[in-house]
């Protein structure tokens, strides 16, 4: 901006020359009021306190009132340090309007928005954010002097506000400076009255000119220079020929200056705008190159941010699994405890349980003894009772002999009920027997195997233990009442009795009775199933076909194979 210096001090002539110009704008408020030609320029100068990064341009819309036309920056400023001022290029604009003194403070009235836009060249450009000014702050601002005139300027940071849909502010973003200068160039009439003795078209037409020339915007020092000259009163001026010559030449310097300013200006966009397509293509191959860096950077910052994660899930895994792991070796030392505990319990149960069997085996056989000693003895006694009633009389022998045989078939039943019930309660007690020493051989291998597969075989020994013991109380005491009425009916046999030959066939088949060979140890698991099998063949009544000897069959046929 070469017609504006912004960093300058007013001396003691140039106040007096501002305090005459107020006094000249106070006096041209008359009720003629004539319309002045103002001149508007506006500079979008530069951006800070920004956090955001991206190729940012300024825009604004045209405003009719003041003659403002719609304008974009170019070429946009890359920013990509954030809170570091960037100054826009190639920013500035001019614009001249008529107005009179009076209706001036209504035009400047209403606020002027400022949008920065971020540019990208592959998707649409995205709104960062908008600032407003009220042109109404230009007459508060400081009067300066210019080459043609005095101006109004008004040099200030406006913020810059990040807007939602309705365009209502929601947050600062940043800060634009913008300079805003307002001329007066002198009332109207002179201005076109000069312009056309100069030949020259108005301010208006070159600026269209230099548009459609070039669409770069051009900064202060561009705007054309024409000559400030200030006209003498009309009897000098047509009154003195010599003054008039010499204010013709100094016309015609100052048109010939500004043609050739204009000429200038024009070769030089030429230049500045083939400058700019140069700048452009290679903006765009660095964007292209940095887009393609950029892409790799982020493709291998995601494999190594996709590798550290998969890392992370492994070692979180592996953590998981030594935490479960040892829980589960401390659980398992822990059930192996228990298991070992209740294991030497239920073998001192069962030691326990087999030393009462035995004693309880031992207390049947004696008695078994004793009941044998009895019926040999009440045997002896028949057979010297038979002796004495060979000399009775006959009839009475017979009649007594009746009753007798009666009450010894009576016992006979009773004696054989008994009998089976013993031998069904010897058959079960083996079976179970076997079946015990069946359930420890096995268990003795499942806990070689695995300790933990023991508690159902443990559990069922529990049950048939429990069962064994009721059924004990509920044998013992049928037992016991057997052997007493038994006692009782032998008692009341008469001596003479004879003897009945069916029941001679008990007493020799109880005689007879091949007692279980308890001394197995030195035998074979298969040597001692087919013994037992033999055995009940022999001596309890099995058959072949009976659910006992069909599973000693099939265990036989296991341990063969």
């Amino acid at each position: 901006m070469s017609n504006y210096s912004q960093d300058f001090e007013l001396d003691e002539e140039e106040n007096k020359e501002i305090k005459d110009f107020n006094k000249q704008s106070e006096a041209n408020q008359n009720p003629q009021n004539p319309e002045h030609r103002l001149r508007l320029s506006i500079d979008v100068h530069s951006l800070k306190e920004h956090d955001f990064r991206g190729n940012i341009y300024a825009r604004y819309q045209s405003l009719i009132n003041l003659n403002i036309k719609q304008f974009k920056s170019a070429p946009p400023i890359s920013i990509t340090k954030p809170r570091v001022e960037e100054k826009f290029p190639n920013s500035f604009r001019s614009y001249t309007f008529d107005c009179t003194q009076a209706n001036l403070n209504d035009r400047l009235q209403g606020e002027f928005e400022i949008e920065l836009w971020h540019q990208d060249r592959l998707k649409k450009d995205i709104l960062i954010g908008i600032c407003k000014y009220n042109f109404s702050n230009i007459m508060k601002g400081q009067v300066r002097k210019t080459s043609q005139s005095y101006a109004k300027v008004s040099d200030a940071y406006l913020p810059v506000d990040e807007v939602d849909d309705n365009r209502n502010p929601i947050k600062k973003v940043a800060e634009l400076r913008v300079i805003f200068y307002l001329e007066d160039l002198g009332p109207k009439e002179q201005i076109i009255r000069k312009e056309k003795q100069l030949g020259i078209k108005s301010n208006d037409e070159i600026q269209d000119l230099l548009e459609g020339n070039n669409n770069i915007n051009q900064q202060g020092d561009q705007d054309v220079d024409y000559p400030a000259v200030v006209l003498p009163e009309k009897n000098d001026l047509f009154g003195d020929l010599e003054y008039k010559i010499i204010w013709e030449l100094e016309t015609w310097k100052k048109a010939e200056e500004a043609k050739f300013k204009i000429t200038l200006k024009q070769k030089e966009m030429e230049f500045l705008q083939k400058l700019s397509e140069e700048w452009r293509t290679k903006e765009i191959e660095k964007e292209r190159v940095f887009k393609k860096i950029e892409a790799s950077m982020n493709l291998l910052n995601k494999k190594s941010k996709e590798k550290a994660m998969e890392l992370q899930k492994r070692e979180q895994k592996i953590v998981l699994l030594e935490e479960e792991l040892k829980t589960r070796i401390t659980e398992t030392s822990r059930q192996i405890s228990l298991k070992d505990e209740e294991i030497a319990v239920l073998k001192r149960k069962i030691k326990d349980q087999q030393g009462n069997s035995e004693k309880d085996k031992t207390a049947l056989k004696l008695e078994f003894e004793q009941l044998k000693e009895e019926y040999a003895n009440m045997k002896k006694e028949y057979e010297k009772y038979k002796k004495e009633q060979e000399n009775s009389p006959i009839s009475l022998v017979k009649n007594e002999l009746k009753d007798k045989m009666l009450e010894i078939k009576e016992l006979k039943k009773e004696l054989q009920k008994a009998n089976e019930i013993k031998e069904q309660h010897k058959v079960y007690y083996e079976k179970l027997r076997a079946e015990l020493l069946k359930q420890k051989k096995q268990y003795e291998m499942l806990k070689e195997e695995n300790n933990f597969k023991n508690n159902g075989e443990i559990e069922q020994l529990r049950n048939e233990i429990q069962l064994l013991k009721q059924q004990k109380e509920n044998v013992e005491p049928n037992m016991n009442i057997n052997a007493t009425a038994y006692r009782r009916n032998q008692q009341e046999i008469p001596k003479a009795l004879v003897v009945d030959p069916t029941y001679s066939n008990v007493i020799d088949q109880n005689a007879n009775y091949e007692e279980y060979d308890w001394n197995q140890d030195n035998m074979g698991e298969l040597e001692r199933l087919i013994y037992e099998r033999d055995y009940y063949l022999r001596t309890a009544g099995y058959q072949e076909n009976d659910p006992l000897i069909i599973q000693l069959n099939n265990q036989i046929r296991a341990k063969q194979v």
